[in-house]
């Protein structure tokens, strides 16, 4: 690595920046790239994303420092604050690139709020405070009032073991009260549990009135239960091995099973925020505000997102793509929840990867299919995004029936009808042909369906509007990470095909490359290598045998094998969708040489289109020789980084996903 940019000059500036200040409502640093184009910085809180900032403000002292022209400052104002009273983890990075501020991560502990019981009064026992009738771990009930002033409503606190839980109005007419002569019988309350007492505590309840006077039957005490101790669980395995026959072992079964339900059930109404949903809705009726429970599910912001499988970005472009949109609906504001159709768990790594950009899993066994979710948490997702044509399938009339409230958008990912005629047609395989139209009709079904499509590319926008006219189609790629210094490629030497195995395109593409491209090109320059890598490698293919190709097979870090090429090579003879590795080589300063399917849907300038060849063998060697003597190969390198850099950013994503947002899930 020579440490210079393509142009020669000194190394591109990576980011600096430091988070200054963190208190309850704001977020104040700055940051600096090195250029005049403001920074955007992504905040998280715990792992959890707060949302995006742009470093513009001005700052005097940054510009006495000679931090650019002192417009490089940020404050974040953090809706409904910050947690106070525990230890937090705030980290701010540079939106892009992932790189921290320096002073982050921080880890703080904002002081609690100052809160205080009332003092308790004495009561004269000729003076009737009021009677605590119900405790129990959900609500409360009894009542209150001041008999000097039985014209008034007496306010009340829930203490809950030396703790406030709910101060409360003691309002609410009881016709026994009236019917015993205490005063106008508008004096009861009942009180519905925002977070239901714990089962592991001894939890000590008391009802105090505003005077401090406490009320009969209170404090009452709800002693701790522990049917989940170790003891007991292993109490009941034992029980269960010992039954005795198979009607007992049925009864049992019903009962765990009907047990396991309610576990689900509850797990998706907590995720739902059907809990509070019941608290804010009680809360509403008793206030009398008309309308209030109306508003109450469509006001926050929920993504479902369903794929076939957990997202791997080193296994293939679809997991890349999937999550850069995933990142820009969690910075578009959105809670964002990611489901597998056919995977039931996620892999340790999987999981943090999500949860890192607070995306959540739902996984088994409370959440063990995709059906479970969608019916459970009915009618609680404003957006249920479906990637591939299979999920599509499987689960756009599921999602039509049980979220009749959300827009559904179909993310093709590639046409897969297309992608099965292209191979058809190379192989003359008529049983390809046959499924191809089948994959067709199911594409057309689900784009008809669906709110929105979402396609990579520009060719399969043309073909999806004529699949369903009717549907809008955007066009959204994902990001593609750039490097902040850019090796110069015209020291070097050898050529490299990256692609996910898994995927028969890439292995038509590379026994090509090796049986037919590359012994061409060996007969005018035996000195250029070719270097396959990627995931899935099939045996079959490291075992082709050519003088001057390397299978490396997966590769943990590809950036030590781009630096040590002078270009890509992207020989696909069928295929659909954008090329995920085209882009990543092209970010990373490698021209690539391609044919027209590896170039299909991409919005090439002129100085890279130069690039396609026609598809034969012989002008792809012709080609790979010719850029390995080109003196301006740093320029074309240089081209293909600012391409990838203007379209292909997070911003540019987010920007596309709020255009869908705006023409589609909002109307």
């Amino acid at each position: 690595m020579d440490g210079k940019n393509l142009d020669g000059e000194e190394p591109l500036s990576v980011v600096r920046g430091f988070v200054d200040n963190i208190d309850k409502a704001t977020i104040i640093g700055w940051a600096y790239n090195g250029t005049d184009e403001p920074v955007l910085i992504r905040l998280l809180c715990n792992g959890i994303v707060l949302g995006l900032v742009k470093a513009d403000l001005y700052r005097e002292d940054l510009k006495q420092s000679g931090i650019g022209d002192g417009y490089h400052a940020f404050c974040f104002n953090v809706l409904g604050g910050l947690p106070s009273g525990q230890p937090i983890q705030i980290e701010a990075r540079e939106a892009r690139g992932g790189a921290e501020l320096e002073g982050s991560p921080c880890i703080i502990e904002l002081p609690a709020e100052a809160r205080e019981v009332t003092a308790l009064a004495a009561v004269q026992t000729e003076k009737r405070a009021g009677f605590l009738d119900i405790v129990e771990r959900r609500y409360i009930a009894g009542w209150a009032w001041d008999e000097s002033k039985p014209e008034n409503s007496v306010g009340i606190q829930v203490i809950v073991n030396d703790r406030i839980l709910i101060n409360s109005i003691a309002n609410r007419y009881r016709g026994d009260i009236k019917e015993c002569g205490i005063g106008t019988g508008n004096y009861g309350f009942v009180i519905v549990i925002p977070e239901n007492l714990s089962l592991r505590v001894r939890n000590i309840v008391r009802v105090i009135r505003d005077d401090g006077a406490e009320l009969e039957g209170s404090p009452a005490i709800i002693e701790s239960v522990s049917v989940f101790d170790p003891d007991i669980l292993w109490f009941m395995q034992f029980a269960a091995k010992n039954v005795e026959n198979n009607e007992e072992r049925k009864r049992v079964s019903e009962i765990l099973l009907s047990t396991l339900d309610v576990l689900k059930t509850t797990a998706n109404q907590e995720m739902a925020g059907y809990v509070n949903h019941s608290v804010e809705r009680h809360q509403a009726l008793v206030s009398g505000s008309e309308g209030a429970w109306g508003n109450i599910k469509s006001r926050c912001k929920r993504a479902l997102v369903i794929d076939s499988r957990f997202p791997d970005p080193s296994r293939d472009a679809g997991s890349n793509a999937i999550v850069s949109h995933i990142r820009a609906l969690s910075d578009m504001g959105y809670d964002v929840f990611f489901i597998s159709l056919n995977e039931k768990k996620a892999t340790r790594e999987q999981k943090l990867f999500l949860e890192r950009d607070g995306i959540q899993t739902f996984e088994a066994p409370l959440f063990d299919t995709v059906e479970s979710v969608l019916r459970h948490q009915r009618d609680s997702f404003s957006l249920v995004y479906l990637h591939r044509v299979e999920v599509a399938h499987a689960y756009i009339g599921l999602a039509r029936y049980f979220q009749t409230h959300a827009r559904i958008i179909f993310s093709v990912a590639d046409l897969s009808y297309l992608r099965l005629e292209r191979q058809a047609a190379e192989l003359d395989d008529i049983e390809l042909k046959n499924k191809a139209r089948r994959v067709r009709v199911l594409e057309r079904i689900c784009a008809i369906q669906a709110d929105a499509l979402i396609t990579h590319s520009t060719e399969e926008m043309r073909l999806l509007k004529e699949l369903a006219p009717r549907t809008p189609v955007f066009v959204v790629p994902w990001a593609i990470m750039t490097p902040p210094v850019i090796q110069r490629p015209h020291m070097r030497s050898g050529c490299l095909f990256v692609g996910h195995y898994g995927h028969h395109p890439n292995v038509d593409a590379a026994l090509w490359l090796i049986e037919e491209i590359m012994p061409l090109v060996h007969k005018q320059r035996p000195d250029i290598i070719c270097y396959l890598a990627g995931s899935h490698m099939p045996e079959h293919l490291r075992k082709v045998s050519c003088r001057g190709v390397e299978i490396l097979g997966y590769v943990q870090d590809l950036d030590e094998v781009f630096g040590k090429v002078r270009i890509g090579v992207a020989p696909l003879r069928f295929g659909a969708g954008i090329k995920g590795k085209v882009l990543e080589m092209l970010g990373w300063g490698l021209p690539v040489v391609m044919t027209p399917i590896a170039s299909e849907g991409i919005p090439f300038p002129l100085e890279l289109r130069e690039l396609i060849t026609d598809g034969e063998a012989e002008n792809i060697a012709e080609m790979i020789i010719s850029m390995h003597e080109n003196e301006n190969i740093d320029n074309i390198s240089r081209k293909g980084v600012s391409f990838i850099r203007e379209n292909y950013s997070i911003l540019s994503i987010i920007k596309e996903m709020e255009k869908v947002e705006r023409e589609v899930l909002i109307q």
